[in-house]
């Protein structure tokens, strides 16, 4: 089956996290919040949602129809851990990757809006209609990503439980912590940072920008996870790339 996804393309090097280094506290942080609510108050999260429905093909969709509102707190994000897909004993399967607060408009639509801090201010980096992270995240526990297949998982002592269905596809009901090391590590330790793959700009199996025309299933990156829709704020630029990718 082929299936297309919209994606951003990064223009930055601040968004590649792939070196496993994230933000120090995993409470709210100051001002993060408020960089969010800016996005509110500006009309940028209006306009996002009116042009994601627009994309799906809806027809007279204006930003004022959308009155948007961020729900719950600022939460941490973890991703799949470098030192752990390299298979270092005793690293735990996730690190920290950013923070994001979930937003919703008033149609309907709820989109994840991914936060930074940049020379001691936070600011929006990213907007994106994927909204897995905070949605799983807000259930609890420890919940990351493997973000080269869109899968989530939560871990409870040494079990990793799925939690969507590309998880699910990978690794069935549950998987041990052990088992899920020795599957990662045979993925994706030959594409960490530094490793030939990843010097060729690839980011998560698609070229970087710079590369058109590349075209991979099986990369390593943290920056980008596959989202539905996104749009990059950092840099003041955005790029959008269709994905297809066969299942």
């Amino acid at each position: 089956m082929m299936i297309k996804r919209i994606t951003m393309a990064a223009l930055g090097a601040g968004l590649l996290m792939m070196t496993g280094a994230g933000f120090a506290s995993a409470a709210e942080p100051t001002g993060a919040r408020d960089a969010a609510a800016q996005a509110v108050d500006s009309g940028q999260l209006a306009g996002f949602f009116a042009r994601a429905e627009q994309h799906s093909g809806a027809r007279g969709v204006t930003a004022n129809s959308k009155h948007p509102s961020l729900t719950g707190e600022v939460l941490t994000i973890n991703t799949l851990n470098p030192e752990f897909v390299k298979g270092a004993k005793g690293a735990a399967p996730s690190t920290v990757s950013r923070h994001a607060v979930k937003a919703e408009s008033g149609t309907g639509q709820q989109a994840s809006v991914w936060l930074a801090e940049q020379n001691g201010a936070w600011k929006v980096q990213n907007l994106s209609t994927d909204a897995q992270d905070v949605t799983f995240t807000a259930q609890g526990g420890n919940v990351f990503t493997e973000p080269q297949i869109n899968a989530w998982y939560r871990v409870t002592g040494d079990t990793i439980t799925p939690l969507n269905d590309s998880a699910r596809e990978a690794v069935g009901t549950q998987i041990s912590v052990a088992k899920y090391q020795d599957r990662v590590q045979g993925l994706y330790a030959d594409k960490l940072p530094g490793s030939d793959y990843a010097n060729k700009k690839l980011l998560a199996g698609y070229p970087m920008p710079g590369t058109a025309g590349q075209h991979e299933e099986d990369g390593f990156g943290y920056g980008v996870p596959a989202v539905a829709l996104g749009l990059l704020l950092a840099g003041g630029g955005a790029a959008y790339v269709v994905r297809r990718r066969v299942a």
